[in-house]
């Protein structure tokens, strides 16, 4: 899949990054299996969205999903990212 100009995640194995996700689909690399210990979720939203709260809403509701899935015991947060922003996950580790 051509990845440019696509919002697009991804994971870095032995150095080279490969892309795993984006709006149109994701990767087998990324599936979570009864072993995952870890997880990155992300909303897609227009611009709109963050400015009227609708994406801190949603953020907070998955958030929440996670946790529950995880039996409540989870670690978590968010953050909202605007055009042009990036971010990097650290520990990133793919099974």
């Amino acid at each position: 899949m051509d990845v440019q100009d696509l919002v697009c995640g991804g994971y870095v194995t032995a150095g080279e990054w490969f892309p795993a996700v984006n709006p149109v689909k994701d990767s087998m690399a990324t599936k979570t299996t009864d072993t995952t210990t870890e997880v990155a979720a992300v909303i897609y939203a227009p611009a709109s969205a963050a400015a009227d709260g609708t994406l801190e809403e949603a953020c907070n509701e998955l958030l929440g999903w996670l946790r529950s899935c995880a039996g409540g015991d989870a670690d978590g947060g968010y953050e909202i990212l605007r055009t042009g922003e990036s971010k990097t996950i650290a520990p990133a580790r793919v099974e």
